[in-house]
């Protein structure tokens, strides 16, 4: 071999390693004749990856090239190269994502006469194009959407979804730029209209027009925020000495992704000392993170401690942070904002905050430091779409006796659901079957909504119930008023739900359940047999409600489940009354019309319609369900339920504690840190009760401030910080901390009473202990606060001991 550049050995004949990178030889095109035209390898072949395919005269991939992913986890992904290391290369891909891949596990992907087709490696919208194979070979239109694949409006007036393989560039024409779905951080710029937000489609004739005052007429006042934050912030990371470095590729790379999230660690015992990881790309983004761009700072404990308080305020690199809110998930997250420093104009948070929505009006505390972590709810940047908030309305929900039948399930318009899971760029078989989304819907003029959408005929809004709606909206003027975006949690169906049942292992929650409603042993031990080898007659469906709100009494509507009837729960279940046999609707209700009857069994597998009517929530008597994205277990093996035998709802007054033994409350430090309600609990909090309520029934009132002291928020004080220095006192409480690790100690309880009482879970202390360990999860999502009784305590302690 011949002019090998800083070769260094060769193992066996026909591989040459270099210093830098490992480069396959093929002896076909080493005895080429002429050679390669390569002054540094004259006479080398190109990188031969795993299937043969050369990326081209160099020997790695080069930064912006598009690649297929050919082996292993990512098989089949296509994305292009943004860096690379010696055996490396670092991929975004199409669907959204970023991996470090070994070169020898990618391949390059050319389009169809072999060239790139932008300087990306990606298609864009509005681009014109010509298809070159396949179907539509030879016509010519413009693309109005781009993800895995390209949307292409041809000139004759169809619409298609093709390769991007299959479609070149034409360079005789050029046509201006439709405007696409847009992200919403891009919607700041001053070019930026809510007219241009809404692709392919006007607003709707009774959307009003944009108010015309200087406040809220222009997103262009952001622009104080600094022309680039995300470059202010970096370099005042790198200064910290951080220990790492940044490439001008890499840093490009960061400066287009669709927001910057700094993550690291602190050390709870040295409130300053804190390790900044390198940053790159998010595989997910949240809401908080594209308002603030580049400002916000993710942390996390280092010091073993998993429930440790979050520092309130930090220094970091010469820059305030100020803590926002908290999340407990894998590891326990902090999320601060940049609040100045390192040159940036002074950002005051709250005040940001409250032009989102309304939280200082959320009381209590806890339950407003709840809300505002419906701001970092991940979701990959591609399902992160912006709409114009005339596309939305508000409608009241339906009341079944006392309760909300319809709580947390709003529906959609068919077409638009298609566009905005087209405009997610998921495969085709996904946006053909989506009939409902789990979503996050932020808009300064609505509020902040979370919930379910259900596809649902002859409507042309996005309808939003008032129970969907957690946090009012804004009362104080936003640029950007007429933006709504909407993050997409999840698409219903799931994949999982092709196959028609599920294929986990049963829960031993689930059949603790089955027993206490006097299924023999026999016959569950049979069934968990049978569903370990995926031939379960069960699966996992969402809960939605009845769109016509015709559904007789007590019934819901499976499509595709066989039989008249099914058992359903939902987890957690800890009690008898959570499971429930329902029967099924399989004729069209008298009160359905036939079109709409028909419609409905157009729906795909997946979903579970609750009827409305009766004199109670169906979702309710499910084990305290509701219709905001919870998984229903639903079972029709007719063994199970011929042997069920269901048991009336339970008043929580039936359920006393032991003789002998005090009910009166005790410090939630006797259990270290517990938190749940038992009976006999003389403190304890939901969200149907007053909040003053709460507030009289602590055990010192004096140590917490008023309810009405809190939420004692007019127009005028809205712009005030008082409200976030309240949060950021309650998140830096040591005794609040410990409460969320107290789910998993409640449980672990709950189950060890189940295996050893004789009654299962029917035996007192063990609905004691389930009831509190229900009461833990609901702190989690809605605050407040709470006491344990001495029985609860005693129980806690017997365990540990």
């Amino acid at each position: 071999f011949t002019s090998c550049h800083a070769a260094q050995t060769v193992s066996k004949p026909g591989h040459v390693f270099e210093k830098d990178c490992r480069m396959a030889i093929s002896e076909r095109m080493i005895n080429a004749d002429p050679p390669l035209n390569n002054p540094e390898n004259e006479g080398v072949a190109a990188e031969m990856f795993g299937n043969s395919i050369e990326t081209g005269p160099g020997l790695v991939p080069n930064e912006g090239e598009r690649v297929r992913a050919i082996r292993g986890k990512y098989k089949g992904r296509i994305g292009y190269v943004v860096n690379r290391t010696a055996q490396m290369v670092e991929v975004v891909f199409d669907r959204g994502g970023w991996k470090r891949l070994m070169q020898s596990s990618i391949a390059a992907e050319v389009t169809g006469n072999g060239c790139a087709t932008t300087p990306s490696g990606r298609f864009a919208s509005g681009q014109r194009v010509k298809v070159v194979s396949g179907k539509y070979q030879g016509q010519s239109g413009v693309i109005t959407g781009c993800k895995v694949k390209v949307w292409v409006d041809f000139d004759s007036g169809d619409r298609r979804c093709l390769a991007q393989s299959s479609v070149l560039l034409d360079p005789l024409c050029d046509a201006r730029p439709l405007p696409p779905c847009t992200p919403p951080h891009a919607a700041r710029g001053p070019s930026a209209t809510t007219e241009d937000a809404i692709p392919e489609r006007a607003a709707p004739a009774n959307v009003p027009e944009s108010s015309s005052s200087p406040a809220s007429s222009s997103c262009a006042s952001r622009q104080e925020w600094g022309d680039s934050p995300e470059e202010t912030v970096l370099d005042a990371l790198s200064a910290l000495g951080a220990g790492w470095e940044l490439s001008p590729a890499a840093k490009q790379r960061l400066m287009a992704a669709p927001c910057v999230i700094f993550t690291g660690t602190v050390d709870t015992d040295a409130r300053d000392a804190v390790v900044v990881d390198p940053p790159t790309p998010p595989e997910e983004v949240h809401f908080l993170a594209l308002q603030f761009r580049g400002r916000v700072v993710t942390l996390s404990p280092r010091n073993g401690s998993k429930y440790a308080p979050a520092p309130t305020r930090l220094s970091l690199g010469g820059m305030d942070l100020e803590l926002v809110c908290t999340k407990l998930g894998s590891v326990w997250q902090w999320y601060y904002v940049v609040a100045s420093g390192a040159g940036l104009p002074e950002l005051r948070v709250a005040e940001e905050l409250q032009r989102m929505a309304d939280f200082a009006a959320v009381c209590p505390v806890a339950k407003r430091a709840a809300r505002l972590q419906l701001l970092v709810s991940p979701v990959l940047p591609a399902h992160m779409l912006t709409l114009h908030a005339g596309e939305f309305e508000v409608i009241d929900d339906v009341v079944a006796g006392t309760q909300c039948a319809t709580d947390g399930c709003g529906f959609v318009p068919e077409e638009m659901l298609q566009r905005l899971v087209m405009q997610m760029g998921v495969e085709p078989s996904v946006q053909r079957g989506a009939c409902a989304v789990q979503a996050r819907v932020y808009a300064p003029g609505l509020g902040v909504f979370k919930g379910m959408l259900v596809t649902k005929p002859g409507i042309r809004q996005i309808q939003l119930r008032v129970s969907m709606r957690k946090v009012a909206r804004s009362r104080m003027p936003y640029e950007c008023a007429d933006v709504a975006t909407v993050a997409i949690k999840q698409i219903f169906p799931r994949a999982s739900h092709a196959r028609r049942r599920a294929t986990t292992k049963l829960s031993p929650m689930l059949l603790n359940l089955w027993r206490a409603l006097e299924v023999p042993r026999g016959v569950v031990d049979a069934y968990r047999k049978q569903s370990g080898v995926g031939k379960g007659n069960h699966a996992f469906l969402v809960g939605v409600c009845d769109p016509f709100n015709a559904l007789p009494e007590g019934t819901v509507f499976a499509p595709g489940v066989p039989g008249s009837k099914a058992f359903v729960t939902r987890f957690p279940c800890v009690k008898a009354e959570d499971g429930r046999v329902l029967p099924l609707a399989t004729e069209r209700p008298s009160e359905m019309s036939v079109a709409d009857w028909t419609w409905l069994n157009t729906l795909p597998f997946g979903v579970m319609m609750f009827s409305v009517k009766g004199s109670c929530s169906l979702p309710d008597m499910c084990a305290k369900g509701d219709l905001d994205g919870d998984l229903y277990f639903c079972c029709w093996d007719s063994n199970i339920l011929a042997n069920v035998c269901p048991v009336e709802l339970q008043s929580p007054d039936t359920i006393v504690g032991h003789e002998g033994l005090s009910s009166e409350p005790t410090d939630l430090q006797s259990t270290g840190g517990a938190v749940g309600t038992g009976p006999g609990c003389a403190s304890s909090r939901t969200d149907s009760q007053p909040a003053s309520d709460s507030a009289t029934r602590s055990e010192d009132p004096s140590a917490h401030h008023s309810m009405r002291s809190e939420c004692a928020f007019d127009v005028a004080s809205t712009s005030s910080d008082s409200w976030l220095r309240q949060v950021q006192s309650h998140l830096s409480n040591a005794s609040v901390v410990e409460q969320a690790g107290m789910v998993g100690k409640l449980y672990y309880a709950w189950a060890k009473l189940v295996r050893e009482r004789a009654g299962g879970i029917r035996d007192a202390d063990s609905l004691m202990v389930g009831q509190a360990y229900l009461d833990s999860l609901d702190l989690g999502k809605h605050g407040g606060h709470t006491m344990v009784s001495e029985r609860l305590a005693f129980l806690l302690n017997q365990r540990t001991a």
